[in-house]
C-alpha cells in the first residue's frame, strides 16, 4: 500500500467514525509534519526581520552561523538519501535556506569585514561538499556519519551561541519566538520521528536540539529583562546608604549609653 492510500484509507475510516489506534497516531503524526513544514518559515523570520532592522550582529557568532548552514544541510541531505517522505525533514530544507539568508546578511552588516576570507573558505567549501554529493562519492558508511554529524553540528553551533552569549551579556539579535517554535518543532518532530521512520539517529539529534534551544530561549529571556535607568540605580544607592547611615548612628548610640553606664557604675 503506498503512503498516499494509506493516508486516505485512515482519513476515510475516521470519517466514518471507526477508530483504529494505529491510524490515529498515523494521522497524528501526517497532520504535525505538515504544519512543521507549512510553518518552519516562521523559525528564522524573526531573527532576519531584527537583523535587517538594526544592520547590526553583535551577539551573533560567526562560528555558530557556519554550524547552523552545515547541521541543517546535513539534516536535510541524510533523509534525502534514505528515501524518507519530504514531509519527515521538509524543515530541514526551509531553514537551511533561511541560514543561508543569515550568513550571507551578516556578511553584509559586518562593519570590520574581518571575516571575510573565512565567509569566502566557508563558501567554496559548502560547494565543494555538494559537488561530492552530486557526484554520488560517498557510501552508506559515510551517509551515518552524515546523518550523524547533522547532531554534533548542531551541538557545536548552539553551544557556541550559547558561549558568546553568556561572555557578551546579550543575545543580540536573536529572538524568542525563533527557539520557542525551534522547541516546539523539536516535540513534534520527536513524536513523528519515532512514527514514521524509526530512525535513532534523527530522533536523538531533536531531544539533544530541543535542550540546546531551551537554554537559548532562557538566556534571550534572561539578557533582555527590563534593566533599571540611571536614576533609580543612584536612587537605590541613596537609600542604601541612607540604611548604612541610619544602621551606624544607632551602632553609635548603643556605644554611647553603654559607656555613661559603664561611668555612673
Amino acid at each position: 500500500m503506498s503512503e498516499f492510500d494509506k493516508f486516505f484509507g485512515c482519513v476515510k475510516k475516521t470519517l466514518l467514525f471507526h477508530f483504529e489506534k494505529e491510524c490515529l497516531t498515523y494521522l497524528i503524526s501526517k497532520g504535525l509534519s505538515i504544519g512543521i513544514v507549512l510553518f518552519s518559515f516562521t523559525s528564522k523570520l524573526p531573527q532576519i526581520i531584527n537583523m535587517y532592522k538594526s544592520k547590526d550582529i553583535k551577539g551573533l557568532s560567526y562560528l555558530s552561523i557556519y554550524l547552523d548552514v552545515v547541521s541543517f544541510l546535513c539534516s536535510a541531505l541524510y533523509p534525502f538519501h534514505k528515501g524518507y517522505s519530504f514531509l519527515t525533514y521538509g524543515e530541514s530544507v526551509i531553514i537551511l535556506l533561511e541560514n543561508i539568508l543569515i550568513f550571507f546578511m551578516a556578511w553584509k552588516y559586518d562593519i570590520d569585514q574581518s571575516c571575510d576570507r573565512n565567509n569566502m573558505l566557508f563558501t567554496l567549501t559548502i560547494c565543494g561538499f555538494l559537488f561530492t554529493i552530486y557526484k554520488g562519492v560517498l557510501d552508506e558508511k559515510a551517509w551515518a556519519v552524515v546523518g550523524n554529524a547533522s547532531t554534533v553540528l548542531s551541538m557545536g553551533s548552539r553551544l557556541t551561541q550559547i558561549a558568546k552569549s553568556y561572555k557578551e551579556k546579550s543575545t543580540g539579535p536573536l529572538s524568542t519566538i525563533t527557539y520557542a517554535l525551534n522547541m516546539l518543532g523539536n516535540v513534534a518532530r520527536i513524536f513523528t520521528t519515532m512514527k514514521e521512520n524509526k530512525d535513532i539517529i534523527m530522533t536523538g539529534g531533536f531531544v539533544i536540539s530541543f535542550f540546546l534551544n531551551l537554554i537559548i530561549f532562557l538566556q534571550i529571556i534572561y539578557y533582555n529583562r527590563p534593566k533599571k535607568d540611571e536614576k533609580e540605580i543612584e536612587r537605590e544607592e541613596k537609600l542604601k546608604e541612607k540604611e548604612k547611615n541610619t544602621e551606624d548612628n544607632e551602632k553609635d548610640n548603643q556605644k554611647g549609653k553603654k559607656s555613661k553606664k559603664k561611668k555612673k557604675d
